[in-house]
């Protein structure tokens, strides 16, 4: 059997996925605790690459579903649940949208104008939150701080998902 098949594929993007979510969701909580009221914008400058990389990753969840529905499909419902629950929500906070009009471009790339940085703030804002209690709200949404399995978050979901694709034929491969 190759590497090369939907179960093994899926386990690895997830893996990754976790890794990332993990990784900026520790670093953020990391800068607001270590926050410095003198030096605020060596805070904002770091709380925007965490939670730029959060959103990157979560739209990869939503990639994940879409380039492999067919493969989820086949799945047993209970299995798919919370990962299409919570491709929901990435969906319903904008996430995606976020990360296709801000977070990666420069350009609208509908009306071809420079992005609105102002719009940007606003779309991220109703994301992660206004201030510093409700971005900590939503990073609890994705990994909580005393995470463990039983935990409904992002970083379950995609753990529980993963674990699933590990234990089918192929699930098991090195990563392609």
């Amino acid at each position: 059997m190759t590497s090369l098949n939907d179960a093994n594929y899926v386990k690895w993007l997830l893996v990754d996925a976790m890794m990332d979510l993990v990784a900026a969701v520790g670093m953020a909580r990391e800068t607001i605790a270590k926050f410095d009221p003198d030096a605020p914008s060596k805070a904002i400058g770091r709380l925007r690459v965490c939670n730029h990389s959060i959103i990157i990753s979560l739209s990869k969840l939503t990639e994940i579903k879409e380039v492999y529905s067919r493969f989820f499909r086949a799945l047993p419902p209970e299995v798919t649940a919370n990962f299409y629950r919570d491709v929901a929500v990435i969906e319903s906070k904008s996430i995606y949208l976020f990360r296709n009009k801000h977070a990666a471009h420069i350009l609208d790339r509908d009306t071809k104008a420079p992005i609105s940085l102002v719009r940007g703030d606003e779309l991220l804002s109703a994301i992660t939150g206004k201030d510093n209690s409700e971005c900590l709200n939503f990073y609890d949404w994705v990994y909580p701080e005393n995470w463990a399995i039983e935990n409904e978050c992002v970083v379950s979901t995609v753990v529980a998902m993963r674990d699933y694709c590990k234990g089918l034929p192929g699930g098991e491969l090195e990563r392609p």
